[in-house]
């Protein structure tokens, strides 16, 4: 059996299809609004650091060893950096451009 495969472009220079850019139209105020909600409550970030601890003892390790002391923090920071995005407007972080460009 034979596929057929259909070209993504013309072959011809007049078959090109010019696109207009248009910036994003998402006021960054309404996005976070819809995205990070006020009334959620959140926990502290010495009620994470627990919440690992009851993790790690859920799993059969013992959180108070040495080397176990400070993994609820760096779980937490991770946590922190990982979902970061939730309080970014995702417009405003695709706008930045790199100033400086050339072709080699």
């Amino acid at each position: 059996m034979d596929a057929l495969i259909k070209p993504l472009r013309g072959n011809k220079p007049s078959d090109a299809k010019v696109t207009e850019f248009r910036p994003a139209e998402l006021d960054p105020a309404e996005f976070l609004a819809a995205a990070v909600r006020a009334d959620q409550p959140r926990p502290s970030r010495a009620e994470a650091e627990r919440a690992v601890q009851t993790l790690l003892g859920y799993i059969g390790e013992n959180p108070s060893r040495e080397g176990l002391l400070d993994t609820p923090r760096r779980v937490v920071e991770a946590f922190d950096e990982l979902y970061q995005g939730y309080h970014q407007c995702p417009a405003e972080v695709l706008d930045r451009t790199f100033g400086e460009t050339r072709r080699l």
